[in-house]
C-alpha cells in the first residue's frame, strides 16, 4: 500500500504540473486565433480593390471604396511604396498566411485539447486505483521464495520495500536502525538519506557490477522523503552514495554518518 500510494502521488502530481502547462497553451493557441480571425477580411479586401483596380494608384497608405454586396463603405489598407498590382497581390497574399496559419493552429489546437483531456483521464484512473497495475506500472518483482526483511541486533525488522525492478529496499525506523542499516551495507549498496533534514537512512541491496535502474533510484530517494520531517510537504532534496563512501566518525550521534562522495536528487512525493 506505501508503495502505491508513492506511485499514485507522483503520477498525479507529474500529471497536474503537465496539464497546467497545456492549459496554458490551449490559451495561448486560443488567443493567437482570435488575432488571426482579424485577417479573414483581407481576401474581401483583395475582391474590392480588383473590382475597384482603376481607382489604385501608387502611394496610398488607405483607399475607402463602396461593397457592391452591402453598398457600405470598406477601408482598405494599403502600402504607399506598392504599385496598384503588387497592393492587389499583398492583401491576397495576408489572406493566404490567416488560412494557413489557422490551419495550423487548429491542428495544434486539437492536438493539445487531446493531451489535456489523456492528463485528466490520467488523474482521475490514479485517484481511483486500487493496484499497481491499475496505475500502468508493472507489480514489484518478486523471487520465488522471498526473503523476510532482516532484523537489527534486538530483533526488530527494518521496513522492507521491492523496487518495481526487483530491487530490495530497507529503511530504518530510528537511529539505532539507521546505524544497524550502514553497518549491514556492503560497499555497493546505495544508501539514501534528506538532505539537510530529520529522516530515516534507506539502503539498496545491489549485487555486485549491477547498475542499478533509474527507478528504482527515485523509487528509494521518495522513501527517504517519505520518512523524513519534509514528508508533510511532499518533496526534498535527497542524497544518496554507495556505502563504501560512508564513513561513521568516532563519537558520532547514532544515526550520524560522513558522506565521502555523494550525488542528490530532487523528488516529490
Amino acid at each position: 500500500m506505501a508503495r502505491l500510494e508513492l506511485e499514485r502521488r507522483v503520477i498525479i502530481t507529474t500529471a497536474n504540473a503537465d496539464l497546467k502547462k497545456i492549459k496554458n497553451l490551449i490559451g495561448g493557441l486560443e488567443r493567437d486565433r482570435e488575432k488571426l480571425k482579424g485577417f479573414a477580411v483581407y481576401k474581401e479586401y483583395g475582391g474590392l480593390c480588383r473590382t475597384y483596380y482603376h481607382e489604385l494608384k501608387r502611394g496610398l497608405s488607405a483607399i475607402t471604396l463602396a461593397d457592391p454586396a452591402t453598398g457600405g463603405a470598406v477601408t482598405i489598407p494599403l502600402s504607399p511604396e506598392l504599385s496598384p498590382k503588387e497592393n492587389v497581390e499583398a492583401l491576397y497574399k495576408k489572406y493566404k498566411k490567416f488560412v494557413t496559419g489557422m490551419a495550423k493552429l487548429e491542428k495544434a489546437l486539437a492536438s493539445a485539447r487531446e493531451k489535456e483531456a489523456m492528463l485528466e483521464e490520467q488523474i482521475a484512473c490514479a485517484r481511483c486505483a486500487k493496484t499497481l497495475e491499475e496505475l500502468g506500472m508493472p507489480a514489484a518483482k518478486k523471487s520465488k521464495k522471498e526473503k523476510p526483511a532482516p532484523k537489527d541486533s534486538e530483533g526488530a525488522t527494518f521496513r522492507k520495500f521491492v523496487s518495481a525492478d526487483g530491487y530490495d529496499m530497507f529503511v530504518g525506523r530510528n537511529d539505532r536502525q539507521n546505524d544497524e542499516l550502514v553497518k549491514m551495507g556492503k560497499g555497493n549498496d546505495l544508501w539514501f538519506h534528506i538532505r539537510d533534514f530529520p529522516g530515516s537512512h534507506v539502503l539498496v541491496r545491489v549485487k555486485r557490477g549491477a547498475d542499478v535502474p533509474r527507478g528504482t533510484i527515485e523509487e528509494a530517494a521518495r522513501l527517504a522523503v517519505k520518512y523524513s520531517s519534509r514528508a508533510k510537504d511532499g518533496k526534498g532534496t535527497v542524497v544518496y552514495t554507495h556505502v563504501k563512501y560512508l564513513k561513521k566518525p568516532k563519537g558520532a550521534a547514532p544515526g550520524k554518518v560522513l558522506v565521502l562522495r555523494e550525488k542528490t536528487l530532487s523528488v516529490a512525493l
